[in-house]
């Protein structure tokens, strides 16, 4: 999404108040937590264009959000919700 007109591009937003409204949960093991976070977003476009969006924290990699990815797809393949790796990060 380029803006090669003269309008500015729009300021990033937060996105945990809509993906709280949205009913985004996960279930942790106690002693898990979370250290990064990759959204894959359904966008609706002015214009009626669809469009994926892929946010993430701000440190994260290129090569973890790929490897992130790739595990939610393998995860879905096989009929899983939840791709537990090891070791690593």
């Amino acid at each position: 999404m380029s803006h090669t007109d003269n309008t500015a591009a729009p300021e990033p937003k937060k996105l945990g108040d809509l993906i709280d409204r949205l009913g985004v949960h996960a279930t942790l093991e106690e002693g898990d937590f979370i250290t990064d976070v990759v959204v894959l977003a359904k966008v609706h476009m002015e214009g009626g264009a669809i469009a994926v969006g892929i946010y993430s924290s701000e440190d994260l990699q290129s090569y973890d959000k790929f490897a992130m990815l790739r595990m939610a797809s393998d995860a879905l393949h096989s009929g899983g919700h939840c791709h537990h790796g090891h070791g690593g990060h």
